[in-house]
């Protein structure tokens, strides 16, 4: 109490003031750090009991199940991999074994189809520039690569396909340049033609040259034959002359057995790539309706050729493709 005293009785009245304040501050401070700890103090038990209300008896086989499906799905890309390196490794030998000058072949085949291009080209000249008194009938094998019994690139369906000898029309890029000539060929009487196509499973006929009309007398007593045995058979015939020309007694017979007539020669700098037609000048004229439910298809569908090698003999079957 005595120093209490002598301290008040030395301090000035506002230094004792600054001292309690210095005091009390200080008890303050204390007293949020005491709050802080007992906080923290009461934290950490909570954290403790929730850690020790945990279940840890599962963990470990849980984490071997998923470890053990990892291990299962990555031994599988293992294994994936790995057969893709066995089976490149064995390109790779079949390469390394292989001894192939690949640009040399490349070479050899352009020389070979340049080679069959000129001959193909010599052919065509030699006949396009034969008077017709000294043309001769092309001699053509007996089987055909092509059955002309399953065609389906000239119309819908599988057609049997009748292809006449001679056309007065010179269409520069016809695709049949060795049925031009007009004169025997190959001899088929139309009873043996008729019997072929009424036993056949064909849904219908389509018929191109040459030029059809110039046997129309013919054609006429093929199409009353087969038409009498088989009256469903729907018939598409490709002529150069416009439709408005056929007037023969023969020719309109022959247009009474006809559903699609496609008139007018081709023209190659028509070739529109569409339809089945070769050129944009060519009409469609549906004489039935019989192939009404195919119009899409037939006026503006994708064209497609057959093409077929044997015994050294190229043959296609189709409507020209737009080079």
């Amino acid at each position: 109490m005595n120093n209490l005293n002598d301290m008040l009785q030395a301090l000035k009245l506002v230094d004792v003031e600054n001292h309690l304040n210095m005091q009390f501050s200080n008890l303050q401070l204390g007293y949020y750090d005491a709050k802080l700890a007992v906080m923290l103090s009461m934290i950490v038990s909570l954290g403790i009991q929730k850690l020790d209300e945990i279940k840890t008896s599962d963990f470990p086989s849980e984490l071997n199940e998923k470890f053990m499906a990892i291990k299962e799905m990555y031994e599988k890309k293992i294994n994936m991999f790995r057969q893709h390196l066995e089976e490149n490794a064995k390109i790779i030998r079949a390469i390394d074994k292989a001894d192939t000058d690949y640009p040399k072949l490349e070479s050899r085949i352009a020389e070979l189809l340049s080679e069959f291009d000129s001959l193909i080209k010599a052919k065509v000249l030699s006949r396009d520039t034969t008077p017709i008194s000294g043309l001769k009938p092309l001699e053509l094998p007996n089987d055909h690569a092509i059955d002309r019994k399953g065609v389906r690139s000239l119309g819908p369906g599988l057609r049997y396909a009748i292809w006449l000898q001679g056309c007065p029309f010179d269409c520069d890029g016809c695709i049949t340049p060795e049925a031009k000539p007009v004169g025997a060929n190959k001899i088929y009487t139309i009873d043996s033609i008729c019997k072929d196509i009424i036993s056949s499973k064909c849904e219908g006929i389509t018929i191109s040259g040459g030029e059809p009309f110039l046997q129309a007398e013919g054609l006429q007593k093929l199409l009353t034959t087969v038409h009498q045995a088989r009256p469903n058979l729907t018939v598409i015939i490709f002529t150069g002359f416009l439709k408005e020309n056929l007037l023969g007694a023969e020719a309109l017979a022959v247009l009474t057995h006809t559903d699609l007539l496609i008139d007018g020669p081709y023209n190659k700098t028509l070739n529109d790539g569409n339809g089945l037609r070769g050129s944009s000048n060519q009409k469609f004229h549906f004489l039935t309706n019989r192939l009404i439910p195919w119009k899409e298809e037939i006026v503006s569908g994708k064209r497609s050729l057959e093409i077929s090698f044997n015994n050294g003999i190229i043959e296609s079957v189709g409507i020209p493709l737009k080079l």
